[in-house]
């Protein structure tokens, strides 16, 4: 029954997208196919990041917009090992699909943001006007650090481990499954929270 909050980061402004390199479709992907075995660099990738089993992938630092077609992925990481280090994965509004962040446990998932700058702390930040759901199936291979931020859109959680960002903040968050999931907030961003009064 308690009201919402207010959200901490309705300041926080859309990545600007000058000087950025834009990626031909697919040049990030391995579903079965493309490169294994794959170092990125920061840019726009108009048809998403499709990674599945077997492949690894090497996230450059800087910022990663994310878009996708209707035959576009996301970013989709099922079974495979990505490692990113200051970095900001930014889910644009150009999004047709449903699913539009989805992450899979099963291969080992390493993000964490950026230190300093006007991302900082931020690690998954989905475009306000981007309303798609996005689906976390963690365990222990799953270690995102920072905030993961989706302020019009809902969230699943499930799985284990403690491996699911330093802060959450969504429009809505359903949680699954039959084990823990721990959020370590680390009290970046802090928000208003209710107070306790004695009433005589």
């Amino acid at each position: 029954g308690s009201p919402p909050v207010a959200d901490p980061l309705a300041s926080l402004p859309a990545p600007s997208t000058a000087g950025l390199t834009v990626f031909p479709a697919g040049s990030a992907d391995y579903p079965g196919g493309g490169i294994q075995h794959q170092t990125i660099s920061p840019g726009i990738y108009p048809n998403g990041i499709n990674r599945t089993a077997g492949s690894t992938l090497t996230m450059e630092e800087g910022i990663y917009i994310i878009r996708s077609t209707a035959n576009g992925q996301g970013f989709n990481i099922n079974s495979a090992s990505v490692t990113g280090n200051e970095v900001l994965i930014y889910l644009d509004a150009d999004i047709t699909r449903d699913a539009q962040l989805d992450l899979a446990g099963g291969g080992d998932i390493e993000l964490h943001p950026a230190t300093s700058g006007t991302y900082q702390g931020v690690t998954i930040f989905q475009a306000r006007a981007n309303t798609k759901k996005a689906h976390i199936n963690g365990n222990n291979d799953l270690n995102i650090t920072g905030t993961m931020y989706f302020p019009k859109a809902h969230l699943e959680l499930n799985g284990t481990g403690d491996g699911f960002g330093n802060q959450i903040i969504a429009n809505t968050v359903e949680f699954s499954g039959t084990s823990d999931i721990i959020v370590p907030y680390l009290g970046t961003y802090p928000f208003p929270t209710n107070r306790v009064f004695l009433v005589e």
